[in-house]
């Protein structure tokens, strides 16, 4: 609706029928753009806000709407940025080319890590939005369950690995006849501590590896594998 088709009536109609309602009737730029004409009219959000039955702060934030750019109002009027906190929050960004680079940013995100995300380019000037989707990535790449194994090492073996190459010697053998076993879908880490062995698998690999290989878990098989290595080495 073009600002000259508005009226009085209309307005308070636009915003009587939308304002505290969860479902709109109305597009976020047409309820911005009679608060922003009431706003006018009246002289103040107050007295608009009593006309219609709303927070002064909501009529204030969705008149600050109306001001936006027309470049930003076009990716709200393409459904790219919904609702009216996220395009409110873009209207604080004062610099232009800084305002459209976030818009355009955030227009894939959810509504949630949109407002976070514009917060972040408020609090950081001089730090860019592409730092921020980077951290949003990794915070939702998905956990992993991790399972452990802890095998106690006896004298006989520890007897054996008597210096640190040795010991990740044994690691390495050790992750690698897992591999040939087992074929894992996720990383496998082994440690060698003072008198203890430990095993890390992600949990589908832990549970295989309990069923089809138990023996690669236990003292013996260790033992066989420190004296292979050895006679290797040798």
């Amino acid at each position: 609706m073009r600002s000259d088709e508005l009226t009085e009536e209309k307005a308070l109609a636009i915003l009587i029928a939308n304002l505290g309602r969860r479902t709109k009737r109305s597009g976020t730029l047409e309820i911005a753009q009679a608060c922003r004409y009431l706003h006018d009219r009246y002289g103040s959000y107050e007295g608009v806000a009593k006309r219609v039955g709303a927070g002064d702060e909501t009529i204030r934030q969705y008149a600050e709407i109306d001001g936006l750019p027309t470049e930003v109002k076009k990716l709200i009027q393409d459904g790219l940025l919904r609702g009216m906190e996220v395009p409110y929050q873009l209207s604080r960004i004062k610099d232009f080319q800084r305002m459209m680079k976030t818009a355009k940013a955030v227009g894939s995100m959810n509504s949630m890590d949109a407002r976070e995300a514009i917060k972040y380019v408020l609090k950081h000037p001089q730090k860019s939005i592409e730092e921020f989707k980077q951290r949003i990535m990794e915070s939702k790449r998905p956990v992993v369950d991790i399972d452990v194994i802890v095998i106690p090492l006896s004298d006989a073996v520890l007897q054996k690995l008597k210096d640190e190459s040795q010991r990740k010697s044994l690691s390495k053998l050790l992750k690698r006849n897992i591999a040939k076993r087992l074929r894992p879908k996720g990383p496998v880490s082994c440690t060698i501590g003072d008198k203890v062995l430990t095993l890390s698998l992600e949990k589908g690999d832990y549970e295989k590896l309990k069923t089809e290989a138990p023996e690669i878990a236990s003292e013996r098989y260790l033992n066989a594998l420190v004296s292979r290595q050895l006679a290797e080495n040798t």
